[in-house]
């Protein structure tokens, strides 16, 4: 199934480096929320991550205008270095460094520059191969290389004799390094991108009347039950806990559900997959996240079952959709300003999900906050139209 895939060369290198990215964030990324949470204020992690979701579409934009002038593996690479200056600069220097607001714009930012290369370069290295086995293969790989990541920065956290946040400097500063491997070995890849005509600004504009309504709503339903899953049960986990591994298993555990749904995808919903199927894995996802709404009745490991569940369903059904919308592009002089246009939905649902949080938060509390997850787990329903959507826009 996958014999293609392994034995291409550029993919191969293209998975190496991705993954480098990815094994980087899952040792930190794991704790950012935990480490704006410290001062017990679920509110700023929410500010943290509007600064960031803002930040991170203007440099996708931005990416768009530089592709014009550059190659767009140098805008790939160039993200990695940045987050490493970023997270130094947190736990080194402090100070505005560590405010919610402007962290969050320079992660932001790298994160942008990231995807919107990474979308091109991974368009480019799976041209003519089986796209849903290279989505699926690349997802595999990427969750499996952070299922030890969060364990180790949760362990390093707990055993650190620092306090306050030099508790970081370690996990920091090893990801730090794993980042900037990433930045370099990503201009090692070998991608021939095609001519294409200078993309402006208003050319993803232009693109949203050209994509189907399907694709839009699954788009913008997309992040809402996986966003907000990330951000509010590890920190529910830490805030009963206290502890650092605790965190790092949980991460771990959603991490390795993922990765199951990534390896099975073929199998659990391909091409010529039941047409009940996303129905049915649909209701379950929604069945399993009633639990959080009695969590104070519910054992951890229940609430860890309930996550893990949903997100091993989620995945396949996330891998078809996007396989869809990538064909539907294929044929295209270029695609950049349609994965720009797609952004500002992933925008528009993110700011829903963390807005909706805020006022939970503010109004009701933090526990009321993980009763929201029940709802949002209705959103996974939106992506069943993507996934019987034909492969044009």
């Amino acid at each position: 199934m996958y014999k293609e895939i392994i034995q291409d060369r550029d993919i191969t290198k293209y998975i190496v480096s991705y993954n480098s990215f990815n094994f980087a964030n899952g040792l930190a990324g794991s704790f950012l929320n935990i480490l704006f949470f410290s001062a017990g204020n679920l509110a700023t992690v929410i500010e943290y991550q509007l600064a960031y979701q803002i930040s991170q579409l203007l440099s996708f934009i931005l990416s768009g205008i530089m592709a014009n002038y550059i190659q767009t593996k140098f805008i790939y690479s160039l993200s990695s270095p940045l987050r490493a200056v970023s997270l130094i600069g947190s736990v080194l220097i402090g100070g505005i460094f560590m405010n919610q607001f402007f962290f969050g714009l320079i992660y932001g930012i790298s994160s942008g520059l990231f995807w919107a290369g990474n979308a091109i370069i991974s368009m480019e290295v799976s041209r003519g191969k089986d796209r849903l086995a290279f989505l699926s293969f690349n997802s595999t790989v990427a969750y499996i290389s952070s299922l030890v990541s969060p364990i180790i920065g949760g362990v390093a956290l707990e055993i650190t004799p620092f306090t306050g946040t030099m508790r970081y400097v370690a996990v920091f500063a090893a990801t730090a390094a794993l980042l900037v491997y990433s930045g370099a070995s990503g201009l090692l890849l070998n991608v021939t991108e095609r001519e294409h005509p200078k993309i402006k600004f208003l050319d993803s504009i232009r693109a949203n009347k050209l994509i189907k309504w399907q694709y839009k709503s699954y788009f913008y339903f997309s992040s809402f039950y996986g966003l907000a899953l990330s951000i509010i049960l590890p920190v529910y986990i830490f805030k009963i806990t206290g502890s650092y591994t605790m965190v790092g298993i949980l991460v771990a555990s959603m991490a390795a559900s993922s990765a199951l749904g990534n390896i099975f995808t073929p199998r659990m919903l391909n091409r010529n997959s039941n047409s009940l199927l996303p129905y049915l894995y649909s209701i379950f996802i929604i069945l399993v996240s009633t639990v959080f709404i009695g969590n104070l009745n519910m054992p951890i490991a229940v609430l860890f079952l309930a996550g893990d569940v949903a997100l091993l369903l989620t995945a396949p059904m996330n891998n078809r959709s996007m396989s869809n919308f990538m064909n539907s592009v294929d044929l295209l002089t270029t695609s950049f300003p349609y994965w720009i246009n797609r952004e500002y939905y992933l925008l528009a649902g993110r700011y829903t999900v963390l807005i909706t949080l805020l006022m939970v938060f503010v109004i009701s509390g933090f526990t009321h906050s993980l009763y929201v997850l029940t709802i949002m787990s209705l959103t996974v329903l939106p992506t069943i139209p993507a996934i019987n959507a034909t492969s044009q826009l």
